[in-house]
């Protein structure tokens, strides 16, 4: 999560609450306003168990699945999400410019209705890149195989430094 906070700014800009629903690695930030617009419906879906309409968990699906071998399956979310970062960011400046003026022309539900189109707009096309990338991920991983990296790099860092995690002695000591 990222919090920005600008006291300066009218209050449906004040506070922009970024938020990625998994490891930011391997996932993306979607802007969401606190004051006006609301959250999509369909981003409030969860639950403790996996459920297949929730963008919460084709996020962590997205996360787990990029885990079972980081080096080959991080970089092709990283380059999904990096783009639509990019993006966000260039179009949230247009978007806040049109709004400030929505606001100086005394319009604050056009300029609420326009924040929420936006927020609405990124979490469409988030929606999109979960399900393309819930559908290509498996196959991928089913073509590079499984490769613990984090397992391996837990093993060779402690290792050297000598931390006892059970990780490289199958016999630890008592």
């Amino acid at each position: 999560m990222v919090a920005h906070l600008r006291s300066e700014d009218p209050s449906v800009l004040r506070q922009v609450y970024w938020a990625s629903f998994s490891n930011p690695c391997t996932n993306v930030f979607k802007p969401f306003y606190l004051h006006g617009p609301k959250i999509p419906a369909e981003y409030s879906k969860g639950s403790s168990t996996y459920f297949e309409d929730s963008p919460w968990w084709w996020a962590n699906r997205v996360k787990l699945l990029c885990d079972l071998n980081y080096g080959a399956l991080a970089p092709t979310a990283r380059g999904v999400f990096d783009a639509t970062e990019a993006w966000e960011v260039q179009r949230q400046r247009t978007a806040e410019s049109t709004v400030q003026r929505l606001l100086e022309q005394g319009n604050e539900e056009r300029a609420v209705q326009l924040l929420q189109e936006f927020i609405n707009e990124n979490c469409g096309r988030t929606t999109e890149e979960y399900r393309m990338l819930n559908r290509t991920l498996p196959a991928m991983l089913r073509t590079v195989g499984v490769k613990y990296l984090f397992l391996d790099y837990a093993r060779g860092w402690t290792s050297k430094a000598g931390v006892p995690l059970l990780l490289n002695d199958p016999h630890p000591p008592s």
